[in-house]
């Protein structure tokens, strides 16, 4: 098929820049001409293939002439930082002017790191050109799926890629089997300054297992930063977080992480924010949020999808008590634990499904909801537009599914505030924060 000559209008929220005709090119910036080709159709979008940049952007701040044309860890990033703050903000406002809403959100400043800032990596495994164990990086935008081998991530803590790069040079010695190793998961402590490393195999025998507990014990002892390791089975088809069984733990595999005036400890599998300093932003804003609030320190606050508790913990001191929800009972273990070793004493923690503790909605509270990208459930849209909670803070990773949940009790509520924040640098996605007051 003969590749197309097409100028960039726009971006999409999934990070495409949108040509003139409404081919989605990954690659792509606004006000670029380039040459495309047409790959794939799905779910009435049309897919090309970027196969030259002809005339860069003037936000462009680098120009491959050779294919790749983008780092699919990073698509945007050879875009211009100030740039793709003010893309994020158009697109959030464009999201929510889909369900007829009007929002005057600014964007956050952006932390002090654009790249090398991730927290965390989770790495599948390929083999190189040279047959040799390499991480995996999912191939993006073009005709040919598959996996390229990579060793390091431009978004990533340069730590955790030092890391990570000693591993793939201790399974490759080792001669493991690639079919053996399902995921490599590290997590990296700004406050530390060590790494904790997860690897997920799918042997089922710990005897079987192409090494020693000791050989493991002897990398920790050659590497500062190395805090613990921790090597679990995971099943096929699981997804890389959920663990069958864990064979064994070596050093101290429970991370630290400080967030402004807290600390919070938690375990390899949880979910952690992956650039503190820019969450930070977060939750200074929802801080001053709820001391915005008349007579604040008489309302609860009832914390869905709570985690290990960093939202609830860090409002506590402004509010009469906190309820964090989340069902894990690894969440609750942690969050009870980093509520008493920050000194609060007014937090409370029940282990459930969200559309199962609905019932701990009340009128007169705060509701801070922080969902998955899929957002909240019908169930729990329902129940909110029953009950009224005179306040809520809606903390999202996704604003199309955020504008869509708001549209569903937006006669009940004012949106009183909103903001956007780039916690994703290089990359389209998007945090956004609404701050909803009850109308009567």
């Amino acid at each position: 098929m003969n590749s197309l000559k097409v100028k960039i209008l726009s971006l999409a929220p999934s990070g495409h820049g949108v040509a003139e005709n409404n081919w989605y090119i990954l690659g792509a910036f606004p006000g670029e001409i380039v040459s495309a080709q047409k790959y794939k159709e799905a779910e009435g979008i049309t897919y090309a293939e970027l196969v030259k940049i002809i005339t860069p952007s003037k936000y462009r701040t680098h120009t491959p002439t050779i294919h790749p044309f983008y780092n699919p860890n990073a698509p945007w990033e050879h875009l211009k930082l100030e740039q793709e703050n003010k893309e994020k903000l158009i697109i959030t406002k464009e999201v929510f002017n889909k369900y007829g809403i009007a929002i005057e959100s600014d964007i956050s400043k952006p932390g002090s790191l654009s790249s090398g800032y991730r927290s965390k990596a989770a790495y599948a495994f390929t083999k190189d050109p040279h047959n040799q164990i390499s991480f995996a990086l999912f191939q993006r935008g073009v005709f040919a799926s598959g996996k390229i081998a990579q060793s390091e991530n431009l978004l990533v803590h340069p730590e955790v890629n030092k890391i990570g790069k000693q591993f793939l040079v201790f399974f490759n010695q080792k001669k493991v089997p690639l079919e053996l190793l399902k995921y490599l998961n590290l997590r990296y402590s700004y406050s530390t300054n060590t790494v904790v490393v997860h690897i997920l195999v799918t042997e089922t025998s710990r005897k079987k297992l192409p090494w020693k507990k000791s050989d493991l014990e002897k990398l920790i002892e050659n590497n500062t930063t190395l805090q613990g390791i921790l090597v679990s089975h995971s099943q096929s088809g699981m997804r890389s977080s959920v663990t069958t069984k864990d064979f064994y733990v070596i050093g101290d595999i429970v991370i630290t992480e400080s967030l402004l005036d807290k600390q919070y400890r938690y375990y390899p599998t949880q979910f952690f924010q992956i650039y503190p300093e820019a969450f930070g932003h977060i939750l200074t804003d929802c801080e001053n949020l709820v001391r915005s609030i008349p007579n604040h320190n008489q309302y609860e606050l009832l914390d869905f999808f709570a985690g290990i508790g960093i939202i609830g913990i860090h409002l506590a001191r402004h509010i009469k008590s906190v309820r964090g929800v989340e069902q894990s009972p690894l969440a609750q273990e942690y969050a009870s634990l980093n509520a008493e070793q920050n000194n609060i004493h007014n937090f409370k923690f029940t282990e459930a499904n969200v559309d199962e503790a609905l019932e701990y909605i009340q009128s007169k509270q705060i509701l801070v909801v922080d969902p998955a990208r899929s957002g909240l459930t019908k169930k729990s849209l329902k129940k909110i537009a029953e009950t009224q909670p005179k306040y809520i803070i809606y903390i999202s990773c996704n604003p199309e599914t955020q504008a869509r949940d708001y549209s569903e009790f937006q006669d009940f509520y004012t949106l009183e505030w909103s903001r956007a924040y780039n916690l994703f640098p290089k990359t389209p996605h998007i945090e956004h924060v609404i701050f909803l007051k009850r109308k009567n």
